[in-house]
C-alpha cells in the first residue's frame, strides 16, 4: 500500500505556512491519499497605480497655487483617495510618512492649508504630533 501525501494552501493571514488546519484521508483508485490543508502567509498590499486622473477644477487650482510642492501633494492624495475607494471604501486620507514620503510636516502642512483655501480639500485634523487627515473633495 503506497500513501502520497498532499499539501493544499489555503488563503489567511497567519505568517506560518506550516500551521496544519485539517487533515484527511481519501482512497483514490486503491491508493490512500493524505491530505494536509495549510494556510498561506499574509499577503502585502502594495497598490501602486498606473496613471492618475486630475479633476479639471483640480488643476486649474494647482496652476493658480503655481507651487511644486503642491502638485506633489495633490497627485499624493488623489492616488491614496482612489487606492482607499478600491480597498477599504473610505473616504479620508490620512497623510502618513508611508503615503507622502519625504515632504517635511511643515511643508505638508503649509501646502494642505493652501489646498484647503482653494476648495480642494478639507482638513480633519492638524494640531499636536498626530498624522495629518484630509478629505478631498472631488
Amino acid at each position: 500500500m503506497t500513501v502520497h501525501v498532499a499539501t493544499a494552501k489555503l488563503p489567511g493571514k497567519s505568517t506560518l505556512a506550516t500551521k496544519t488546519l485539517r487533515g484527511c484521508v481519501i482512497d483514490y483508485n486503491g491508493r490512500l491519499l493524505s491530505v494536509l490543508e495549510k494556510d498561506l502567509p499574509a499577503k502585502k498590499n502594495d497598490f501602486q497605480p498606473k496613471f492618475t486622473i486630475v479633476p479639471a477644477r483640480w488643476s486649474s487650482a494647482l496652476q493658480q497655487i503655481g507651487s511644486a510642492q503642491a502638485w506633489t501633494l495633490a497627485i499624493m492624495i488623489l492616488d491614496e483617495s482612489f487606492r482607499l475607494k478600491q480597498f477599504k471604501r473610505r473616504k479620508e486620507v490620512t497623510l502618513s510618512k508611508k503615503v507622502t514620503g519625504n515632504i517635511p510636516r511643515n511643508t505638508k502642512i503649509r501646502v494642505a492649508r493652501e489646498l484647503e483655501k482653494h476648495g480642494l480639500i478639507r482638513i480633519l485634523q492638524e494640531r499636536g504630533q498626530q498624522t495629518l487627515r484630509v478629505i478631498p473633495l472631488l
